[in-house]
């Protein structure tokens, strides 16, 4: 039986209309004040590197809470998983983690979980099962090493299954390779490698091989699903990638690189922060800073909206997904650094 565990730092309860628009730090919400100090695990850099090495998130919009997972390769050995309540103001490290870890590359610890991994843009939460799916990434203990296992994380009760598929292919997964988003429309995860585009249906827990992705792809994207235009966006490092997934589509990657307007900051830097805003019905992407940058499809553009007393600079590794929008609360979050508390953005009134 695995054991969990739930230490918190507390703020004040957010309801949906308590916070007016623009950014707000959430009070004691640091994820520094829940790191453990086992000295087996530590690795070069400790704790920090739960987020500052290529850690990403998934937002579980069923309780509004931001599920955060990182370390990997030499940097931090520590498997644990933390949360961020959004509307209880609490930073929880929800899960114990592996002590004295085997290393080397080793995909599964002795008691059942996942080793520590850079987990970059490869989580995504999957609402119809109340899972959060983590696919790849770069293994702690050896810095060539990366994961080809389908993890679920279990949203309610804090426990790991492996769920790699018996029949059929699957992704190639690796350091840096992977972008994994899911789609409301068809309840599946889009799943991109570098070589193909896939889809994971978490029902029936099988991967379908979509297509080939081209030779021109960089690893440092992020993915983004509009869900009223059926369409996934990938945006980062000088690229802006857009792929049709509603039903019967060819998923032909379409460059839009030279084609979208006023997208400069976000579509230059490495890994960005990228959600969908329901309510707008726009991508919204965050690079650091006070300005997000508001993208519609429609019009292939991006106006820029700024509010003072953002987060500060991004982390030079990127933001992946740990910048997040709730519809519920009508909120951004974003995590952005270990010792620094969380932020929330508000970019329309709520009545």
């Amino acid at each position: 039986m695995i054991l969990t565990c739930k230490v918190w730092a507390r703020g004040r309860p957010v309801e949906e209309n308590q916070l007016g628009l623009g950014w707000h730090s959430l009070p004691n919400t640091k994820l520094a004040s829940v790191c453990p100090s086992d000295p087996t695990i530590q690795g070069a850099d400790g704790c920090t590197a739960v987020i500052s090495t290529w850690g990403g998130a998934a937002a579980d919009t069923k309780r509004n809470r931001l599920i955060i997972w990182g370390g990997g390769h030499t940097d931090y050995y520590g498997n644990e998983v933390y949360e961020l309540d959004v509307s209880a103001q609490t930073m929880s490290r929800v899960t114990s983690w592996t002590s004295n870890p085997v290393l080397g590359g080793t995909e599964q610890q002795a008691d059942g979980r996942p080793t520590s991994r850079h987990t970059y843009d490869n989580l995504a939460y999957l609402p119809t099962v109340d899972q959060m799916f983590s696919f790849g990434g770069a293994l702690a203990g050896n810095p060539s090493r990366g994961s080809n296992a389908t993890w679920w994380f279990d949203a309610a009760t804090f426990t790991w299954t492996r769920k790699d598929p018996s029949k059929g292919e699957h992704p190639n997964g690796g350091p840096g390779l992977n972008v994994s988003v899911y789609d409301p429309n068809t309840q599946l995860v889009f799943v991109e490698d570098l070589s193909n585009l896939w889809s994971y249906n978490p029902t029936t827990n099988t991967y379908a091989r979509l297509g080939g992705v081209g030779n021109n792809l960089d690893y440092h994207l992020n993915g983004v699903i509009d869900s009223s235009r059926k369409m996934l966006f990938l945006v980062g490092a000088g690229q802006f990638w857009a792929v049709g997934i509603a039903s019967g589509s060819n998923h032909s990657f379409q460059n839009w690189s030279s084609r979208v307007v006023g997208c400069g900051p976000l579509m230059n830097s490495g890994y960005p922060g990228l959600a969908f805003d329901t309510r707008q019905k726009l991508v919204v992407g965050w690079a650091g800073g006070d300005s997000v940058y508001l993208f519609n499809a429609e019009t292939k553009s991006c106006t820029t909206q700024t509010f003072s007393g953002g987060p500060g600079p991004a982390q030079q590794n990127g933001t992946n997904g740990r910048f997040a929008y709730f519809p519920a609360l009508n909120l951004f979050v974003v995590v952005n650094d270990w010792r620094q508390d969380a932020y929330v953005l508000r970019l329309t009134p709520t009545p």
